[in-house]
Order: C-alpha cells, then sequence, then structure tokens
C-alpha cells in the first residue's frame, strides 16, 4: 500500500514580546505580564483591504499593532482577574 507524500511547508515567523507593567487595578499591587504576539508570512494571510497576501512588512506592522495594543490594556493581575470574573457570575 503506497501512501502519499506529505509536505511540510514552514513559513517565516514575525514575533514580538509585549510587556505590561504597573499596578493592579484591582488588588493595588504592582506587577508585570508578558505575552508574545506571533504571526507568519503566508498566502493565506491576507490584507483585507486589496485581498492580497501581505508582505513582510504588512506582517510586521500588523504584530507591532496588536502587541502596542495589549500594553496599552490597564494591569491586572491573571488571578485577580479571573477572581473578579468568577465573583461576577456568582451574582
Amino acid at each position: 500500500m503506497n501512501r502519499p507524500a506529505t509536505y511540510t511547508i514552514r513559513f517565516e515567523q514575525v514575533t514580538r514580546t509585549a510587556v505590561r507593567k504597573g499596578k493592579c487595578t484591582i488588588c493595588g499591587k504592582s506587577g508585570r505580564r508578558q505575552t508574545t504576539i506571533m504571526h507568519t508570512v503566508n498566502p493565506f494571510n491576507r490584507n483585507k483591504i486589496t485581498g492580497e497576501p501581505k508582505t513582510y512588512d504588512e506582517v510586521r506592522k500588523s504584530v507591532w499593532d496588536e502587541a502596542m495594543a495589549w500594553e496599552a490594556e490597564p494591569f491586572a493581575h491573571p488571578r485577580c482577574e479571573r477572581e473578579a470574573r468568577e465573583a461576577g457570575e456568582q451574582r
């Protein structure tokens, strides 16, 4: 029994680490959170306006914009967010 060949295509990744730090909006303690924003340059990642595949620079800009938006959100500890969400569900 012959199996068809499988192909693995690796697309170039564009990453940026975003850091959010300051005083927690819930408990008031200071802290720091970090995340990595990652997109790939591939033919399925298309420009919404033109419908053409995004260039490396367009993907880099979208990663940068997403990271800046994440950093701009107010800081809260994950545990504080979870407890606040659970307290809101119990009401």
